[in-house]
């Protein structure tokens, strides 16, 4: 994240040399503009960073091998870095400078695919770790990342190819768009946490469970575990936490989240969402039962028993037992009340 800030900050730095009238050959050589083809590759690297597991390492170099490429070419033949760079080359007639545009938008476009890609397949995988949805986890502000920067870049084109570059000023429409997209950067990037809690000792006891899960039911070590999961789910009622995770269950039995997530997917058919909010669920019928007389509100009934999002809770309870949740409170009133 600093090192991706630091590139967008790059066209606001020459700027400033630009009006200063302190810019030189060889600084245009070091900072070339072959930098602008990182912000696909750190858009993604840092994505895989958020969302690694455990020990997983993210491997850094094969994204640069295109930049590096670049940078030499610039390096020996430069061109500005637009904007804020010298107006000419230093030396002329380069021909890529022609194309550069177009490269580099190529670049993010397929950067921007494979971290949305990635942003999806992450997606599949919250329902195997946590039994929520919010914005942090979901990374929604993430996925608006490439779409917003690949809209800036084609505003950019347009305006540079069309008559409107005579009405509006091409580097001034520049900065202020850059400027946009770092500030939206650095908001949301600062609130952002790592999704997955790097845990060590998880890693040690899957290392340590050498019996594999079995599929079937009847095993005695599968079963055992299943059962002291559901008997910790609802002695300690740990469903009750709205930011319940597996790890936290995983440490109630001490058993790693992979063990906990096999046994669910293969014994019980459901992943981890599901199964915790089959707890908040029935938790919430049964407190609907015991309110006769109506003193709280269905939503108040939710927040209590571990719902922290009116349309997941109104989702799930459609979902799980057929009918709205108001539906649900009028049948337990009877036909005549």
């Amino acid at each position: 994240m600093i090192f991706w800030l630091a590139i967008l900050g790059l066209p606001f730095l020459l700027t400033i040399i630009t009006i200063k009238d302190i810019s030189s050959p060889i600084f245009s050589r070091v900072i070339n503009q072959s930098f602008t083809l990182l912000h696909g590759p750190l858009l993604y690297l840092y994505l895989k960073e958020l969302t690694k597991q455990e020990d997983k390492k993210v491997k850094y170099w094969p994204h640069f091998i295109f930049f590096g490429i670049f940078y030499s070419i610039f390096l020996i033949d430069p061109a500005p870095l637009h904007p804020g760079g010298p107006l000419e080359s230093v030396t002329t007639g380069f021909s890529l400078l022609t194309h550069f545009g177009l490269i580099n938008v190529c670049v993010f476009i397929i950067y921007g695919v494979l971290s949305l890609n990635s942003l999806y397949l992450h997606r599949k995988t919250l329902k195997e770790t946590f039994s929520y949805e919010d914005g942090n986890i979901t990374l929604f502000w993430l996925k608006l990342l490439p779409i917003l920067f690949v809209i800036m870049i084609f505003a950019i084109l347009i305006v540079e190819n069309s008559s409107l570059n005579n009405f509006i000023k091409i580097e001034g429409m520049h900065l202020i768009l850059f400027l946009f997209f770092t500030l939206y950067l650095i908001f949301f990037g600062l609130k952002q946490k790592q999704v997955y809690p790097q845990k060590i000792e998880d890693a040690e006891k899957e290392k340590s469970e050498e019996v594999k899960t079995d599929k079937n039911l009847s095993s005695d070590e599968n079963k055992k575990i299943l059962d002291e999961m559901n008997e910790v789910m609802k002695d300690q009622k740990l469903f009750l936490n709205p930011v319940l995770s597996v790890y936290d269950l995983a440490d109630a039995v001490d058993v790693s989240r992979h063990k906990i997530s096999s046994l669910l997917n293969n014994d019980l058919s459901m992943n981890f969402y599901q199964y915790v909010n089959r707890y908040r669920l029935e938790e919430v019928c049964r407190r609907m039962k015991e309110d006769t007389e109506n003193k709280y509100n269905i939503l108040d009934h939710a927040f209590v028993s571990g719902f922290n999002s009116k349309s997941s809770f109104n989702n799930l309870f459609k979902t799980h037992y057929g009918q709205t949740p108001s539906q649900y409170r009028k049948s337990l009133k009877g036909p005549n009340e």
